[in-house]
């Protein structure tokens, strides 16, 4: 690991990084997936209906 050679007193941080680390992946996901195709058909709606 890399934290192993660091002094005691900065092993507070690793949790915090590692949880913004997992923030900023699962941000980037859920920016980048598309969303599914709904119902692609065309309505139709009869001429001189009140909609």
């Amino acid at each position: 690991m890399l934290d192993l050679k660091k002094p005691v007193a900065e092993y507070g941080r690793t949790p915090f990084l590692v949880g913004a680390f997992l923030c900023f992946i699962g941000a980037l996901l859920a920016f980048c997936v598309k969303k599914p195709a709904g119902d692609q058909s065309v309505e139709t709606i009869p001429l001189g209906s009140s909609v």
